[in-house]
């Protein structure tokens, strides 16, 4: 990271543990200076950023700067290289093993591209030039949006469709390469529906070390657990003060939006929730980095397009800025990577980009 020396701002830090809050923490403020890598506009001239798009994993980046775009409503991956250019397009519909229905996340590691495939219940991998290489099948899914893949593992956000109860459930499956079912981690959020037990267990995961990081995406809240089961711990970022968080949690109540307690009979159900998280990524020290959602959120605060980083305590550290040259750089989201480095998206006046943090 590129730092401008003289934008940071020396002020008093409030650290907060899980348990503990204030309602003004004095947070220190930092510019980051970042070196865009792509206009994503010029490459993929159908690309923007809508209203719903962090909900899925729509994009990866593999170690030599080659882009993967999941084309959402085409079934079809589209691989572009560094320049620019369209080198592969992979899946599409189709009777063979490689043909992709309604996927709704991607991410490149281990030399593969991983698709989270989500009316097929699968799976799917394919090599970084679009080869089918294996698949297979998730447990009891309902809408799957979310994976991660480590040496170790791979990570779904799986729903499951089969529980009955909902609310006893686990909120990740954890399978093997050879794709077995290894265990489930993570607990629920507790639903009065159906619906709502899948809009309110949506997230964004990474794994680091021994733990899982997620992030839920219409709750605020981020929490971690044991990749082998251990303890679950969660900071919700209500306690914090934060005047951005807050003026999106002020809406629930103003204007009615559902809430996991509140969510309407499955039947009648408008399926009006909030986006906390736009953006969500751990690097390897264990720092937290959230980009607060604040479309519709009504804010107008300093706090408004920064970025929240909590340190390897989990402590809410500072908050960033973005900037190029001159100019603004309003972040969107973070590409869910399996790698060292963390690449985000974001925004300069109507245009986006593709930068390394």
């Amino acid at each position: 990271m590129k730092k401008t020396r003289a934008a940071i701002i020396l002020a008093a830090v409030y650290y907060l543990s899980p348990g503990g809050c204030s309602r003004n923490p004095s947070i220190p403020m930092e510019i980051i200076e970042i070196t865009p890598l792509l206009e994503l506009n010029a490459v993929i001239p159908d690309y923007k950023i809508m209203p719903f798009f962090n909900l899925f994993q729509n994009m990866a980046i593999d170690q030599q700067g080659n882009i993967y775009y999941l084309k959402f409503g085409h079934d079809r991956i589209q691989k572009f290289d560094k320049t620019g250019r369209l080198a592969a397009d992979i899946g599409g519909i189709g009777q063979g093993a490689d043909a992709l229905f309604s996927p709704t996340a991607i991410l490149v590691e281990n030399d593969s591209l991983y698709v989270l495939n989500d009316a097929g219940r699968q799976v799917k991998i394919f090599s970084l030039d679009g080869e089918f290489k294996s698949s297979f099948k998730i447990d009891h899914a309902w809408s799957p949006t979310s994976l991660f893949v480590d040496r170790e593992a791979i990570y779904v956000n799986v729903i499951d469709k089969s529980n009955k109860t909902r609310n006893d459930g686990k909120l990740i499956s954890v399978y093997d390469h050879e794709g077995r079912l290894v265990k489930k981690i993570g607990p629920i959020i507790k639903c009065n529906s159906m619906i709502g037990y899948n809009t309110f267990n949506r997230i964004r995961m990474i794994a680091r070390d021994e733990n899982i990081y997620y992030a839920f995406i219409n709750q605020p809240l981020i929490s971690w657990s044991g990749k082998n089961g251990g303890r679950t711990a969660v900071l919700d970022l209500r306690k914090f003060g934060i005047p951005v968080i807050d003026a999106i949690a002020g809406r629930i109540d103003a204007e009615g939006i559902d809430t996991p307690e509140t969510f309407k009979d499955d039947s009648v159900s408008s399926g009006t929730c909030i986006s906390f998280c736009s953006g969500f990524a751990v690097d390897e020290a264990g720092r937290i980095f959230y980009i607060p959602n604040t479309a519709g959120s009504g804010s107008r605060d300093e706090w408004d397009n920064s970025i929240l980083l909590f340190n390897e305590n989990h402590k809410l550290s500072k908050k960033i800025y973005l900037k190029t040259g001159k100019e603004t750089v309003t972040p969107r989201d973070f590409l869910i990577a399996g790698g060292k480095a963390i690449y985000g998206i974001g925004t300069i006046k109507e245009r986006s980009i593709l930068f390394k943090f």
